[in-house]
Order: C-alpha cells, then sequence, then structure tokens
C-alpha cells in the first residue's frame, strides 16, 4: 500500500492549477475578455442552449448565412472539457471547463515525466511548468486548449505503447 507522502504531487498540481484562478475569481471574471467575451462565450452558450434544448450542435445558423458547428473547431463541441461543462448550469460551463483543462494538463505532464523516469519533483516542476507556459496559460480560455492539454498523456502513452 502506497503512502499519502507519495501523492503530493499529484496534489500540488492540482492546486497549482487552480492558481491561475485566483486572481480572476476574486474580482469575479474568469477568461471573459477581448475574443473570448466577444466569440468563445457566445459559442459556449449556444452550444449550452442547443444541448440543452436535446439536440446535437450541427448547425450554426446565427452566424453569416450559417455554417456547422459540430465541425466548428472554436466551438469543440464533443472535447472533455466540454462534456464535462454539460452538466452544470450554463453561467458556469465556461470556468468548468477551464478547470477541467488545468487538471488534465499538469497531470498529464506529470504522468509523462514519471514514465521518463524522472522524480516526483522533477516531474512536478514538468507538470509546474506546463500548466504555467505561455503556450499554454494565455491560451487555456479557447478551444484550441483542449487538445494541447493532452499532450502530456498522449506522449506518456506513446511512450509506453
Amino acid at each position: 500500500m502506497s503512502t499519502p507522502s507519495r501523492h503530493w504531487p499529484i496534489a500540488w498540481l492540482i492546486a497549482v492549477g487552480l492558481l491561475i484562478f485566483v486572481g480572476p475569481l476574486a474580482v469575479g471574471r474568469i477568461g471573459l475578455w477581448g475574443d473570448n467575451l466577444i466569440q468563445n462565450f457566445p459559442l459556449r452558450v449556444l452550444v449550452g442552449h442547443i444541448i440543452d434544448t436535446g439536440h446535437f450542435p450541427l448547425w450554426n445558423s446565427y452566424s453569416v448565412l450559417g455554417m456547422p458547428e459540430f465541425f466548428n473547431f472554436e466551438s469543440s463541441v464533443l472535447s472533455l472539457p466540454d462534456l464535462v461543462s454539460y452538466a452544470v448550469p450554463l453561467e458556469w460551463a465556461f470556468t468548468v471547463a477551464l478547470f477541467v483543462k488545468l487538471l488534465i494538463a499538469p497531470t498529464g505532464a506529470y504522468a509523462c515525466a514519471r514514465v521518463f523516469r524522472w522524480s516526483r519533483t522533477a516531474a512536478f516542476f514538468a507538470g509546474a511548468s506546463f500548466c504555467f507556459s505561455g503556450a499554454f496559460a494565455s491560451w487555456v480560455t479557447w478551444p484550441v486548449s483542449d487538445v494541447a492539454a493532452w499532450s502530456g498523456w498522449v506522449l506518456a502513452f506513446a511512450v509506453l505503447s
């Protein structure tokens, strides 16, 4: 049986991932600035309403003359963070999706580092560094980060197979 001290990096990585939200939570605004306010949040609301009515979001008739919504990569209809966010009220969906991404990304980098036989401390710093890296943290509110969050897990499984 493992001792609790062996699992400290995972608990701390979850805390590190949530640290990104401390400031925005204090002022009550998470991820709603610039293009997110104009584009991503309205798409999230549209998809949420379509799913709440019991339909699958195939088409967005509100965009110009209409366009496919399911194949729109900026909607990320079936990504894991979005699938989890459909289970909460719509006003929390955007925030929940961000939380899920910030759980997947650092734990994946940690798992990948452990597959490479790094120490727990080094793997912790790999996870924290990935979570706070500019390439991920600056895009975390965008749907493209739904895929980037999985990169550590994908590399770990690729190495193991």
